[in-house]
């Protein structure tokens, strides 16, 4: 059985879960995001705080929304071009048509 098979049926296949360096580029995006965050939180009152930590949570929802929209959207993209390769693969062998 397929590797990926395997994976699947043993529900392994995590696409959201990732892991990081610190010193990778992602790493040191979100070590800015969480320094900036934690600045603006430091400057905030108590209303604005509440007002930022309910956008931060809509924008969240927002980019996971999208995110997960697009994976799958990537996803049919990728099973047509699939589909569309095993349609024309007569045309590989010899004395396909052009």
């Amino acid at each position: 059985m397929g590797k990926m098979l395997e994976a699947f049926a043993n529900d392994n296949l995590l696409p959201g879960t990732r892991f990081f360096k610190r010193d990778s580029e992602f790493g040191r995006a979100l070590k800015r995001l969480t320094d900036a965050e934690s600045a603006l939180l430091a400057s905030l009152g108590e209303s604005e705080k509440k007002l930022f930590v309910e956008m931060a949570g809509a924008q969240s929802l927002v980019n996971a929304l999208t995110s997960t929209e697009r994976f799958v959207d990537g996803y049919k993209i990728g099973v047509l071009m699939t589909t569309e390769v095993f349609l024309e693969s007569d045309k590989l062998l010899s004395g396909g048509e052009e």
